[in-house]
């Protein structure tokens, strides 16, 4: 556990508006804010009544880039575009406030406190996946941690350049999981059952459960069916309907 207080960087646009309303909503109602510096919003593609909105949360910062992107499809080229623009703008963050960092994606819901499970004894921390599968990365993107803000650049510089370099269909959880078993850094392991949680069975969360991940599947494929499937539907009514 951290006496730290960390930035908590995520990426946003107007067709994934409903998550941020989840994310911020449910990250001001259970997460202790003592251990957050600053949350900053990524702006790929908000409108005005959006920032609006965000603006509204204790420490949000909604950051503009030239991005501009929008969500078809499941995992389209805008997709794409969003999820491999993260790493960049985690380094940017890291770069100008000089704070340790957590890069969590926008399509979460929080259901308690995480910063239990931050451990500065490792330089960075990267999400497990739990079940090991062959052809699959071992490690996903969805919550990333970065405790040591010296050796931030290195890290996250290699990491673009396997994003770039893979010839994956998707390609950031792959160029993380190179990154991670190449043993060049000191990475900590995160159970993706505790930070993205995600059933392929809707089987409900457990109390162990911190972070829910709304990402999208056969039958999820749209913001809407993501939301409203079992389990979850009930959690986002406490905040809106």
């Amino acid at each position: 556990m951290t006496n730290q207080k960390y930035d908590i960087v995520t990426v946003l646009n107007h067709d994934y508006m409903p998550f941020g309303a989840l994310f911020m909503n449910s990250i001001f109602d259970m997460v202790d804010f003592k251990n957050i510096s600053n949350i900053f919003v990524f702006d790929t593609g908000l409108e005005e009544e959006d920032r609006v909105l965000l603006s509204i949360f204790p420490k949000v910062k909604v950051v503009a880039t030239d991005m501009k992107t929008s969500h078809k499809e499941m995992h389209d080229d805008e997709w794409c575009r969003n999820v491999y623009s993260k790493t960049t703008f985690l380094a940017k963050t890291i770069e100008t406030y000089k704070n340790p960092a957590i890069m969590i994606d926008s399509d979460s819901i929080f259901l308690s406190d995480f910063f239990d499970l931050v451990d500065p004894s490792y330089d960075f921390q990267a999400c497990l996946r739990s079940n090991q599968r062959e052809g699959f990365s071992s490690h996903i993107g969805s919550f990333f941690v970065v405790n040591n803000i010296e050796k931030a650049a290195e890290f996250l510089d290699d990491w673009v350049k396997e994003i770039e370099s893979g010839s994956e269909k998707h390609k950031e959880s792959p160029a993380l999981s190179r990154l991670v078993k190449s043993e060049k850094y000191n990475v900590g392991d995160v159970p993706e059952k505790l930070v993205s949680y995600f059933s392929y069975e809707y089987a409900p969360p457990s109390e162990e459960v911190r972070i829910m991940h709304l990402k999208s599947d056969f039958g999820r494929e749209t913001v809407r069916k993501r939301i409203e499937q079992p389990f979850v539907k009930d959690i986002a009514s406490r905040y809106f309907r």
